[in-house]
């Protein structure tokens, strides 16, 4: 079990070559994140990343690489038995756990050209360690509607991108091609090394706010959750071409409300493998 609760989860695949970097990082809604190299469950959470965490906001999205564990808060987190939220600066840490105790090597925040509100989305787009030195790009998702590229070992933004309103998911094409869906029902489609948008691939015809997606690279399609506890899925065209549609539905918004849940209910999270 874990001190508070869990707001969001990554496993890492890749990890269980190689036992000293551990296999799931887990963030919690006391700001703090967690390290297991059991997928069991059966070692319990062995490893805390960053002293103290992030004091004054949940984790809402984190993702994690050979020896980098990247972290991003928002959604005030509140005083014990209390109702009234503890004011918070969004923030993306960037943890290294080549030493121990780990080290923080940024806090990320509106200062440092980070962003103004919740991260809601981190994504590890480009790696490479070359026995000396490591790179390492990543792209986060937030509230404030725009995306920022990172130069996560240096600290510092490489571009931002502005969406539109509030980016709630993303999900990665290949190497080069980033996909982001929002609260202003659009999916836009990224050339992240420059920043560009490529194209706007989806736009929900009746402004349904999407909450959640997920890319399957072999049938290169995506599935959707939106706000209405609804979901979908999408063929992606990979070709850019005018005078073809940007992408199509597969499936009919289908309803994943149970009796006891209300229309307010959104779609949190949501996992496409192909053919489930």
């Amino acid at each position: 079990t874990f001190p508070s609760y869990v707001r969001c989860v990554k496993v890492n695949w890749e990890a269980y070559t190689d036992w000293t970097a551990g296999g799931i990082a887990v963030g919690l809604f006391d700001g703090t994140v967690w390290l297991s190299d059991n997928i069991t469950g059966n070692g319990g959470p062995n490893r805390r990343a960053g002293p103290g965490g992030h004091a004054d906001g949940q984790v809402l999205a984190i993702d994690w690489v050979g020896s980098l564990v990247l972290s991003g808060s928002g959604e005030p987190s509140y005083h014990e038995r209390s109702t009234t939220s503890v004011g918070y600066h969004p923030t993306l840490r960037v943890v290294s756990l080549q030493r121990s105790p780990f080290e923080v090597v940024h806090e990320l925040g509106p200062a440092n050209g980070g962003h103004t509100d919740s991260i809601n989305d981190i994504s590890i787009v480009d790696e490479h360690f070359d026995g000396e030195s490591l790179r390492c790009t990543a792209v986060t998702a937030s509230t404030d509607g725009h995306l920022i590229v990172w130069d996560a070992v240096a600290g510092r933004p490489l571009h931002r991108c502005v969406h539109g309103r509030a980016v709630m998911a993303m999900a990665r094409v290949d190497g080069e091609i980033l996909l982001s869906a929002g609260r202003d029902g659009q999916v836009r489609e990224w050339r992240w090394r420059s920043g560009a948008c490529l194209r706007e691939l989806l736009l929900s015809p009746s402004m349904v706010p999407f909450s959640a997606m997920s890319y399957h690279a072999a049938t290169s399609s995506f599935a959707l959750g939106n706000t209405h506890g609804e979901m979908c899925v999408f063929r992606r065209n990979p070709r850019n071409d005018d005078r073809e549609p940007a992408c199509y539905p597969l499936t009919s918004w289908v309803s994943l409300r149970g009796s006891h849940m209300s229309s307010h209910n959104e779609v949190a999270s949501i996992q496409h493998d192909g053919d489930k």
